[in-house]
Parts: structure tokens; sequence; C-alpha cells
């Protein structure tokens, strides 16, 4: 990994004139690449930490703020397609040579009887082996000075809501973690995170970090199924009143609520926000 000196606004955009993987790399007829991995860590029993290198250590990602790229993994049967997920990278867009992805393995249980099936295939690779991918995919990004494009479209927002649910947090870090390091003043940014557990935290340090060193950040962290949590935290799911009680921001042509999880948390989410006033320009996705 290299990292050489930059300017606040290259955690957000790209240098114009800068050599990126997704520009450069050989890709296949389908328009997709294989990488490397050159770490993988275990941060906790269902979460590992990938790092793939690049072929050229002086590349940038060149993926837009909070946009994803699609893994593929081989089907279970043969004859049919790949399988597909999309992850979002937890390494700032500065980062030359390799890109991060933190990602949780779901094991088999009585929610997953299966497991998760593109974690249990990441399980089994390791240092050395490659990952087929395709990218980038996104609709929403953020271009800093409060500078938006959603579904293709320019926004600006000042008052942002964020609302993750589980491994939904890794876009929305990736904006918290360039409005942290390119010091931007220009959004206010309310951000609940959603988890089963505690222990299902991710990038808890990393948050902890932006909400200590950011005063225009504030992070809360909301629990539903541990019976005791720490004295910070909410327990519960996320509900309008939770949102109000801290201070989300209210309806406005600058107001943008963007929430990521499973498809129920959004539908949820996006529900309620509606029944409150927002209307759906305010409400992402």
């Amino acid at each position: 990994m290299v990292q050489a000196e930059v300017a606040a606004a290259d955690f957000f955009e790209v240098p114009e004139g800068s050599t990126t993987l997704l520009d450069t790399i050989e890709k296949n007829e389908d328009n997709q690449f294989r990488l490397p991995i050159s770490e993988k860590i275990q941060l906790t029993h269902d979460t590992f930490k990938i790092v793939l290198k690049f072929p050229n250590e002086e590349w940038l990602m060149g993926l837009p703020l909070a946009y994803h790229m699609t893994f593929f993994a081989p089907p279970a049967e043969e004859g049919k397609p790949l399988v597909g997920r999309k992850y979002s990278p937890v390494s700032p867009m500065t980062q030359r040579g390799s890109v991060e992805f933190v990602i949780k393995c779901y094991p088999q249980c009585d929610e997953f009887p299966n497991g998760g099936y593109m974690g249990n295939y990441l399980r089994t690779l390791n240092v050395g082996d490659t990952i087929l991918m395709e990218g980038p995919v996104g609709r929403l990004t953020y271009k800093g000075n409060a500078t938006f494009s959603v579904k293709k479209q320019p926004r600006r927002i000042t008052k942002l809501g964020l609302i993750a649910g589980g491994s939904g947090i890794t876009p929305i870090f990736n904006i918290m973690d360039a409005v942290h390091r390119g010091n931007d003043q220009s959004v206010d940014i309310k951000m609940i995170y959603s988890n089963k557990t505690a222990g299902d935290i991710l990038l808890k340090e990393e948050l902890a970090k932006i909400n200590a060193e950011a005063s225009n950040i504030t992070v809360t962290h909301t629990i539903t199924r541990d019976a005791e949590v720490p004295a910070d935290y909410l327990r519960g799911r996320v509900s309008i009143d939770m949102l109000q009680e801290l201070n989300f921001p209210a309806p406005s042509e600058e107001t943008l609520i963007y929430s990521c999880g499973p498809k129920a948390f959004n539908d949820a989410i996006s529900a309620f926000l509606t029944a409150a006033g927002y209307s759906k320009d305010m409400i992402y996705p």
C-alpha cells in the first residue's frame, strides 16, 4: 500500500490525470477482472478484512465514494450462472496499490441454514487466491463540499442522516471516513448503526475515532437482541421516534436520509420516513 501526500478534495474524487485500477486493468469479455488476496484477517467470529493487491502499487482504485464492487463465486451447480454479491471498500479513495473490504461471512444458523453463499466461498480463499469482480456499481456518491449525485442527479445536501444495518455500514462508513479525513465541514451528519448484538458491530474503533474527532458527525449505536447494552447505546429497532430523539435532520430541500441494510430494513425505514413527511427525494434508496 502506498500513501502519498493528498489534498482534501482527493478523499472525494480521483485527481485529474491519475491512473486508476478500474480504467487500466485488463478485463475479460464480461468486463470482469481478478485481484489477488494479499491479506486476510479474521476480525470476529464471522467477519474478515480482505486486502486485494493491484498490479501496480501506484494505482488508485478509481471507485466513486460509496459505490460497490460485485464479487463473484462459482455456482453451486454446473451450468448455472455465477453468484454475485456487492461490497463497498472501507479503505480511502486516496489509497494506492491495494483496496480493503470488511466482509461478514455468515455461518450456518437458524436464520441462514446454509450460511451466506458468498461468505462461505470467501471463507475458503487464502492469501494468494484471486477474486473475480466487476464494477463500479452504485447510484449515490458524495463529491465533497455538500455536492452529492443521487440517481445521476446532482444534489446539494447539507443535512445528512445515515442509517446502517449490519454489514450495510460499509458504504456509509466510506462517506463518513472521507468527510473526517478531508475535514469537510459543509455537511452535518447524524448516523445510527443497528446491530443484533454489540459483538456484531463492524468498524467499531474506526467509528469511535470519527465520532470523537469530527465535530459535524455524530455516531449512535442501537442493539436489538442483547438484554443489556452499554450505557451510551440505544436498544431496539430504528424508529422515527429514535431518529427525532437523536436530532436527525428534519425534512428540507437540503436533507437526505440514506439507509443501507437488508431490503426489509430499508423498506421499513422508507415507510416510516414517508409517514413522517419526508418526500421521496429526501429518502435513499
